[in-house]
Order: structure tokens, then sequence, then C-alpha cells
């Protein structure tokens, strides 16, 4: 088994260096947005998927089998996780860069489904406070709005 947590470094750069491989699933999301089999990646976490929870998809895998990146398999728009960094120096890293592109990519065609009018903060607030309804927890008013004075204003 790989040792994927943080790396001693005396530096940032040490600690986000590339330090494995990752296979990435052919015809997958992550094989949408890179067209490489592989890619380099940092590894800073103390944790790993044992199991996958249903409706998800394996996206990459470590040498030593773990999942590195999942996606969401019936989401109706950009749903991926990944256990590296790719914010550090995207651009210095085509596979991180890739799914940056993706996911911006994903925002500014989700932006143009979405009216103008719903656009502006007070009024995504607003749609916010008229939809929100309470998880299926059990608790009386499941399925109702919830009450404004139980928001946070930001």
């Amino acid at each position: 088994m790989l040792d994927h947590r943080e790396p001693p470094a005396n530096d940032m750069a040490g600690h986000y260096a590339p330090s494995h491989t990752v296979k990435i699933r052919a015809g997958g999301a992550l094989a949408a947005l890179y067209s490489g089999e592989h890619a380099e990646v940092n590894s800073l976490h103390q944790q790993g998927i044992d199991r996958l929870a249903p409706g998800l998809e394996a996206e990459a895998w470590a040498p030593d089998g773990l999942v590195e990146a999942v996606s969401v398999r019936s989401a109706a728009a950009f749903a991926l996780a990944v256990q590296w960094h790719p914010e550090w120096r995207p651009k210095e890293h085509p596979f991180y860069d890739a799914l940056f592109q993706g996911f911006a990519t994903a925002c500014r065609q989700h932006r143009t489904n979405v009216p103008p009018s719903l656009l502006s903060a007070e009024r995504v607030l607003q749609r916010f406070e008229q939809e929100l309804i309470y998880a299926d927890s059990g608790l009386p008013g499941v399925g109702s709005p919830a009450p404004p004075s139980s928001l946070h204003r930001l």
C-alpha cells in the first residue's frame, strides 16, 4: 500500500509535489476532460474509500488500487470528487487544469440555463428561502418550507 499521507517537506512545493500516478477510467467523466490514461497527482490524505456508496462511480485509482476520484453516476451536472489537491498550481499540471476547465465550462453552461431574473444575489437568496425544505429526518415539518427565521444570511 502506498503512503498517501502528506509527505515531510520544508516548503509548500514539496508538500504538493506529484507523488504517484492515477489510472483514469476509460470512458468516464475524467477521461472526458483529460486525454491521458494516467496522470501524476499529489497525495495528502489520511483516509481512503473502502467501498463506493450507491450511485458513485470510480474515476481514477492509485497504483495500490485505492480509489482517488469518483463521479455521481446520475448527476445532471458536473459532479466529481478527487482525493488530491488540483488547486495547487493547476497551470503547471495539465491534468489539474483540465479539472478546473471542466468545472468552469459546467458553470458557464449552468449560468446560460438560469433566467437572468434569478442571477442577482438577492433573488437567489429569495428563491433559496422559498424552496428550502427540511431533509428527510423524521422531524416535524418535513417537506414543508423552512421558516425564514431559520436561515442565516452571510
